[in-house]
């Protein structure tokens, strides 16, 4: 049975978009095991890319970083601007059998493709599965490419891997609010939203 997930804050609050508390609390992670450490590295860099600081990551990640930093290095490559080089560096990691299944490129490979509106290249590395995060990805995917039910479908299944999680529910939120024409069914989604958020974090909101 797998331990507490010592880097929930720093998830979470990245999954929320509150990038920088998400870098603040990973200052606060501690003897952390070398795979948690490049996870930790993964999701602040990550947290950099969405605060617009580029550069800092580009320039911060070795090229003998593990196989996930140097996703990460690409997709902060690629929203720099240097979109061709990071898509041909992509695709050259992609085309390596050993390294291919890596989740975080996964989760890169997704990301930037769906940047590029080439949702059927995005599926080919996301569709699978794995983590939620990838799921997550599948069901903005199956949004962009006006197909609900497939993400409506891919919504069951992060539900039954854990309801819960806080993708869950934001995909939770999605899916309902792409339902056209129900306007029902678009405030259900918000207020689901909200209503689970607030009753998950109410002691911070509260203050206790």
């Amino acid at each position: 049975m797998s331990g507490p997930d010592v880097l929930f804050p720093v998830r979470n609050n990245f999954y929320l978009g509150a990038f920088q508390r998400a870098v603040n609390e990973s200052h606060g992670t501690h003897k952390l095991s070398d795979a948690e450490l490049v996870d930790k590295d993964c999701m602040v860099y990550r947290a950099y890319i969405a605060l617009g600081q580029y550069q800092l990551v580009v320039s911060e990640i070795q090229d003998a970083a593990p196989t996930a930093l140097q996703a990460v290095k690409l997709l902060a490559l690629y929203m720099s601007g240097e979109k061709e080089k990071a898509l041909y560096s992509l695709g050259e990691l992609l085309a390596d059998s050993a390294i291919a299944s890596n989740l975080m490129l996964r989760v890169v490979a997704g990301t930037i493709y769906i940047h590029e509106q080439d949702y059927n290249e995005a599926l080919k590395h996301t569709h699978v599965g794995g983590n939620l995060e990838l799921c997550a990805l599948n069901v903005q995917i199956y949004l962009k490419m006006h197909r609900p039910e497939y993400a409506e479908k891919q919504l069951r299944a992060m539900q039954e891997i854990d309801e819960d999680h806080t993708l869950t529910q934001l995909a939770n939120a999605w899916v309902n609010l792409a339902l056209e024409g129900q306007l029902q069914m678009v405030q259900d989604g918000v207020h689901h939203f909200l209503n689970w958020f607030f009753r998950k974090f109410k002691y911070k909101v509260l203050g206790v």
